[in-house]
Order: structure tokens, then sequence, then C-alpha cells
């Protein structure tokens, strides 16, 4: 019968020594992320967000020499201002003009503030609306029609028209 050698039990107490650490360090290593592997693949319906603590998003005219907001220089999003035109007694194409929504999420572009804004705690940009808004002058009150000048009849002077009372 043969026995085995000091030697090769030595080699193999040797290298399980080694193995089993390494292994269990490994396996452990593995297991400990499974769990943010497992959350992470629930993430596919999720979005970015943010929050402006300071400078939420606020909308501007589109052409500032047609129009103006009554409410001031801008308007919140997801709200609505007054146009008021430049031109005094002009009349706007709309009365009032909508400052889109904004959810503060990624997700669909979120009508155009993702881009505009970025990430951070100020919305670093102002959505300019009301690009179709016009303002036309108004024609004013009727221009009277002109006082007819006497004219001669054979000959005759015609009277000048008696003159009419004004009304106070």
């Amino acid at each position: 019968r043969s026995r085995p050698s000091i030697r090769t039990s030595h080699t193999a107490q040797l290298l399980l020594n080694i193995m089993v650490p390494r292994t269990s360090l490994v396996a452990g290593a593995l297991l400990a992320q499974l769990p943010a592997l497992l959350l992470w693949s629930q993430t596919g319906s999720m979005s970015a967000a943010w929050a402006w603590s300071s400078g939420a998003p606020k909308c501007v005219p589109a052409n500032t020499a047609t129009f103006s907001f009554a409410e001031g220089s801008t308007i919140a999003a997801g709200s609505s201002g007054t146009v008021s035109c430049v031109q005094a007694g002009a009349t706007p194409s709309a009365n009032s003009v909508s400052c889109p929504a904004s959810s503060g999420t990624s997700a669909g572009g979120d009508s155009g503030w993702w881009n505009l804004c970025d990430h951070g705690n100020v919305c670093k940009g102002q959505m300019s609306i009301g690009s179709d808004v016009t303002c036309v002058a108004s024609s004013g009150p009727p221009t009277p029609a002109p006082v007819p000048t006497p004219v001669a009849s054979f000959g005759h002077p015609t009277p000048a028209p008696a003159p009419t009372p004004s009304s106070p």
C-alpha cells in the first residue's frame, strides 16, 4: 500500500488554505453586488429629476419689440401671461399665451425644459413663447368728413352755413 508523501499532502493543504479564502472573498464580493444589480434592473421606467431651489423655469415673450406680459418681464412655468402690445393702442392677435408646465423629469423632454434648464439649483435658461403673436395698430376714431366750402351760384355768393352749437 502506498502512502502519500508528506510533501503531497502539504501542497494540497497549502492550496486549500490559499484558494478557499480567496474563493470565499470573490463569492462574497459578488453576493454583495447582487442587491444593487437587482435594483438597477428595475430602473428602466425611471428618469432623472431635479428641483431648482432658486431660479425656477420661466418664459419670456418671443419678440419684446412686439409685446410684453402684463404680469411682468417673465411668467412662471405652468402659468399664462396676458399679452400687452408695446405700441400704444395696438390690438394683440392673442389675449394670452401659456408657459409650458415643468414636471422636473427628463421623460419625454419635459416640454422642452430638460434641454433648456439642465441640471443644478437654477434653471439656466428662459423659454421664448408667443412667436406667432402679432399686434395690429388700431385705426382709431373715424376721421370726420370735411365741411363743404360755400360756392357761389349763378354769380351770387352762397351764404355760409350757420354755426352749429357745440355740445358739452
